[in-house]
């Protein structure tokens, strides 16, 4: 006679936490032109587009396709994705990729300078189109705004010049105001009455410094990302304050949403899952983080200065590790039951 053993299993957070991945790394080896990837994303046909220190490269699934001419320069900061368009930010100009399924264009949007020019934009870091559809392109020590055809510089003191040959300012709208943090720490409101950036508090330069990235949290809250932690700020009419802050976690160079979770990756060598309040659900070890993105499946796509590297989502986990023959499964609700011999 067979004895049944009937075992309950919740899935809940915990089982999140036990969310596996393949990891697959491409390089030179792989069919890159380089290793030093800076930034990457997919077009509106599944196509990723890469943006490395030799220029553009667009990856089909089975191989990589090299588009060195493609852009002004072949430096690129920033592949990034509005609506359903594409733009490559490299040191000498910004570039709108008409992508297709089976022909590419490229269309120069500016061209830049190596010194400063008024017509021209100077060695952009990354581009960011606000909810009027006005593209604001950070430089080392400024600010440019292009509108209607006009190029239009707003310039900051010198304490706000970033060193970073990656990151400057990080832009960001808070109840439709355009804002922006400094790499050193200071936030600025942009007054369209004035038409300036006004300084709106620099009281946390010593905690919050070498910022590389700003994640829209809600309505008046931001993550700032940087150098020295992670902090979820209150951005208020007359400031800002620290909500929390999460100190262990340093040197953070990217943060995306996932899934219902907060991705965050880090010069460190690793990428971490967080929750909504900010808490480590999992640790993953990769190579040094330059950029996130992901697929509609869950696949995570890290640039990295190593290469790409690919976590692809594993779909099968072990629930139970001891042999067990299952007679049978029920699934309800929330809860599995299954009986075993």
């Amino acid at each position: 006679m067979r004895a049944l053993t009937f075992l309950f299993l919740l899935l809940s957070s915990s089982f999140l936490k036990a969310q596996s991945f393949q990891q697959i790394a491409y390089g030179v080896e792989e069919g890159l032109v380089t290793h030093l990837v800076k930034s990457a994303e997919f077009d509106a046909y599944g196509f990723l587009w890469i943006g490395t220190d030799e220029g553009l490269v667009r990856y089909d699934g089975r191989s990589f396709q090299n588009y060195a001419e493609a852009t002004p320069s072949r430096y690129i900061k920033k592949v990034i994705a509005y609506d359903d368009d594409l733009y490559a930010v490299s040191d000498l100009g910004i570039t709108k990729i008409l992508a297709g399924v089976d022909t590419v264009g490229f269309e120069t949007i500016i061209k830049g300078s190596r010194s400063k020019v008024d017509s021209l934009i100077w060695f952009p870091k990354d581009l960011y189109k606000d909810s009027e559809g006005v593209f604001w392109v950070p430089e080392p020590g400024s600010i440019v705004r292009l509108h209607q055809g006009r190029v239009e510089r707003f310039e900051f003191p010198d304490h706000d010049t970033s060193i970073s040959f990656f990151r400057s300012f990080s832009i960001f709208e808070v109840n439709g105001l355009v804002h922006t943090i400094s790499h050193t720490g200071r936030l600025y409101r942009f007054d369209y009455d004035q038409n300036a950036f006004t300084l709106v508090s620099d009281e946390f330069t010593n905690e919050i410094n070498g910022v590389n990235v700003v994640y829209p949290y809600d309505q008046n809250n931001v993550i700032i990302g940087c150098l020295s932690g992670l902090y979820k700020v209150k951005i208020e009419p007359d400031g800002m304050s620290i909500e929390k802050q999460q100190l262990y976690i340093n040197e953070v160079s990217s943060i995306i949403a996932y899934q219902g979770q907060i991705l965050v990756g880090n010069y460190g060598k690793s990428l971490l899952f967080l929750d909504q309040d900010l808490n480590i659900q999992k640790r993953v070890n990769v190579f040094k983080t330059n950029d996130i993105t992901h697929t509609p499946e869950g696949n995570i796509w890290i640039s990295s200065d190593e290469g790409m590297v690919l976590l692809k989502k594993n779909y099968f986990h072990t629930i139970n590790e001891e042999p067990h023959y299952i007679e049978s499964i029920l699934p309800q609700d929330e809860n599995i039951y299954y009986c075993f011999k």
